[in-house]
């Protein structure tokens, strides 16, 4: 079959559709103005690579040539990589969740040529089924409308594009959920101060508890989807909700959304025991995940958390680099299904979950006969016919090690080694499968969040490979995705960057770098330099000063019918968060006044919506302890001398371990070092950024072996802090993870 026009796209999602009859177009201005110049409505189609029920539709409906031969007939087709265009599906999502009550992916737009919704959905059969409308009966239907009735289909595309601005913040209202028509079923706040931070504060945490699933972990019922920057909030907020935190982590951490012989999360878990999982996974969750995790351990010092952070990045370190340096985007869902017998795979039955799955017999195949096999058919919960297709079981962490030892007589010590051969044995056993087809584009804004996953683990654990993966992405991202303007691409595929940055890329890599720099290398304030130099472009092309608040595109897209908000916890953490968070964190170091203004209105205009919604909000908990609290800041001078600089080096990776919203360390450069980085971060000519003012050279030669800190939060300094114990005690009086300064 001759390929379509997606055969030339970088996206590995977009190739995916490359030789389907549909006659696709990417998103782009030969498409758009073809259904101008032929005044056609748009078939618009979003998905991404690992997307289970994006492959079903694509099998169903974009590889049958009858329908492609109506679609081709009577519309321009368009797919987008949600991923690449993260604004342009978010405008589109908004009107499919208004209208439909669901969102997600695949997602399905019928447009005017000037980009109007009038019809819109989700996954879509081919034919009627599962109470839902066939996608040859809607584009039958819809193409007849287009021609005898295009004034109603008009009226619908006006209504819902000025829900879609109402909801964004360019409209009055968004009209109440309706039924779908045509085919038939088938702003800036004002200033708050600290009380209503606090109370909006509060407000969120006991929502968060209150939602908390007691008896089986997690939020709500099936599906239940990770959440981390939820159980970050909790895990801060105090013994109580920490309990909760710790135990709902411990279920991800024992069940199938864990993989318990390769490391790492799946995206969601379908069931309410988080034990059968929706197998892709992601790049984000387990960036964010992995932090949970390491924070958990850091405030209790459980093995178990720092087991599941540490196999998450070792995994991402294994399966997800790309040989230039950075992080692929994901792992698909589906792969295809081993023959029953045999290793030899069925290239024809890709299902859902193949690669992870066991039979009793591939356990006993793999590990030979005897109590090998036992103990883990025991271990992972595996007997019988499992509950998956052909009888397939999910792994999951069914019986505790100690009772393992109980039960087959082992000591605690042995039953451990037994178990980790064993996971080694299955996890060599299992990379024999045909693997997972991995999206192999390199997004800026993940990375970043990997960038600061990969720092905090070097802090608490001390590994130089953590560290040496969180600079080198860092390096990746600077290096192969700038724009040549100060500014940020989002994609790398393919040896081609492509698509200007979105605020989750800018807002992401300033994290990522601030974080490299606290974490990592706080004697090297050129990171610090660049995050401050990114944080500027971020403002000037995302922030929107009418409204108090950062937009997701920045303000020269015109392909959109709405400029889309960037509020919620949508997979990754909210962009907007993030934003509000690292600018705070960089006004120590830059005096700009602004960050932090701009920072108070996007809090202001989102405390109330925190307050009823934490759950889809829970970024901002961070975002209003940072404004209520300030960054916690540490500043070093050190001694030119080896045992000044070991010293440094013992306090920092005290100071890496707090728990913090907004941390920041730095070591305070030589005074000529300073005074040259100081004009590209405060934007001045003269003087020095606020952290290190009054401090360069201050480094005596005392007791710390010519170390001096200083432990600040909120224009409130401690004294010239010179011995170790001094500064822990100074740490635990200022730290806000214990209870929170309520």
């Amino acid at each position: 079959m001759r390929p379509n026009r997606l055969a030339r796209e970088a996206s590995p999602y977009l190739r995916q559709h490359a030789l389907n009859p549909v006659d696709w177009y990417p998103w782009g201005e030969e498409a758009l103005s073809r259904a101008r110049r032929e005044d056609r409505p748009i078939f618009l189609s979003v998905g991404y690579a690992a997307c289970h029920w994006c492959h079903v539709m694509a099998r169903e409906s974009f590889e049958d040539p009858a329908l492609a031969e109506l679609l081709n007939a009577h519309f321009v087709n368009v797919k987008v990589d949600r991923e690449e265009r993260p604004d342009l599906d978010a405008v589109y999502q908004t009107i499919c969740q208004l209208v439909t009550g669901e969102g997600g992916w695949p997602l399905s737009v019928f447009l005017t040529p000037d980009l109007r919704p009038f019809f819109v959905g989700t996954y879509f059969p081919k034919e009627d089924a599962r109470g839902r409308p066939g996608l040859r009966r809607i584009a039958a239907t819809l193409a007849q409308a287009w021609k005898e009735r295009r004034a109603e289909i008009e009226a619908v595309a006006s209504r819902w594009t000025d829900a879609i601005r109402a909801v964004h913040g360019e409209g009055v209202a968004a009209p109440p959920r309706g039924a779908r028509p045509i085919v038939g079923d088938g702003g800036a706040g004002a200033e708050l101060g600290e009380r209503e931070l606090q109370d909006a504060r509060k407000q969120a945490l006991a929502g968060l508890v209150a939602a908390v699933d007691r008896e089986a972990g997690g939020f709500g019922g099936a599906p239940k989807f990770p959440h981390p920057e939820a159980w970050r909030a909790l895990l801060r907020a105090g013994a109580k909700p920490r309990e909760l935190a710790l135990e709902s982590l411990r279920r991800m951490a024992e069940g199938g959304i864990h993989d318990q012989l390769g490391g790492g999360f799946h995206r969601y878990a379908v069931d309410r025991e988080f034990r059968v999982p929706h197998f892709e996974k992601m790049l984000y969750d387990n960036a964010g995940l992995a932090i949970a995790y390491i924070e958990a351990h850091l405030l209790t010092g459980d093995a178990w958390c720092a087991e599941a952070a540490r196999a998450a990045l070792d995994w991402l370190l294994r399966e997800m680099r790309t040989p230039e340096g950075g992080f692929a985007a994901s792992l698909d869902a589906d792969s295809p299904l081993p023959h029953p017998g045999s290793a030899r795979p069925e290239p024809e039955r890709e299902v859902e979950g193949a690669y992870y799955t066991w039979t009793a017999d591939e356990i006993r195949r793999a590990l030979g006969p005897g109590e090998d096999a036992e103990i883990a058919l025991a271990r992972f919960g595996v007997g019988g016919e499992g509950p998956l297709v052909e009888g397939r079981s999910v792994l999951y962490a069914a019986v505790s090690a100690e009772g393992i030892a109980q039960g087959f007589g082992l000591s605690p010590e042995e039953s451990e080694r037994r178990l980790s051969r064993l996971r080694a044995e299955l996890l060599r056993a299992r990379a024999a499968r045909p693997r997972p087809a991995r999206d192999e584009k390199v997004l800026a804004g993940w990375n970043g969040l990997a960038a600061s996953a990969f720092a905090r683990a070097y802090a608490a654990f001390g590994l130089r490979a953590y560290r040496d993966a969180a600079e080198a992405t860092l390096r990746f991202v600077l290096d192969r995705l700038s724009d040549g303007r100060g500014g940020l691409l989002r994609r790398w595929a393919a040896g081609e960057a492509a698509h200007p940055g979105t605020l989750e890329d800018y807002a992401f890599v300033v994290s990522g770098l601030l974080d490299l720099h606290t974490y990592c290398r706080p004697e090297d304030a050129g990171w610090v330099v660049r995050a401050a130099a990114l944080a500027r472009e971020m403002m000037a092309r995302f922030w929107d000063p009418m409204r108090g608040r950062f937009a997701l595109s920045a303000r020269d897209r015109a392909d959109l019918v709405a400029r889309p908000g960037a509020e919620a916890d949508a997979g990754p953490p909210s962009p907007e968060a993030a934003a509000v968070v690292a600018l705070l964190r960089l006004v120590p170091f830059t005096g700009d006044a602004s960050f932090e203004e701009a920072a108070r209105r996007a809090v202001a205009a989102t405390v109330d919506r925190l307050a009823r919604h934490p759950l889809g909000l829970a970024s901002w908990i961070a975002a209003v302890e940072a404004l209520l609290w300030g960054p916690l800041e540490v500043c070093l001078s050190v001694a030119p001398d080896a045992r000044a600089r070991r010293t440094a080096r013992r306090w920092l990776r005290r100071v890496g371990r707090e728990v913090e919203p907004a941390l920041v360390a730095t070591v305070v450069p030589p005074r000529e070092e300073a005074a040259r980085l100081a004009a590209p971060l405060t934007g001045r000519a003269d003087g020095l950024p606020p952290i290190w003012e009054g401090r360069v050279e201050a480094g005596g030669t005392g007791p710390a072996g010519g170390v001096t800190a200083w432990v600040c939060r909120r224009f409130a300094c401690s004294a010239p802090i010179r011995d170790g114990r001094a500064l822990a005690r100074e740490l635990r009086g200022r730290a806000l993870a214990a209870e929170g300064p309520d």
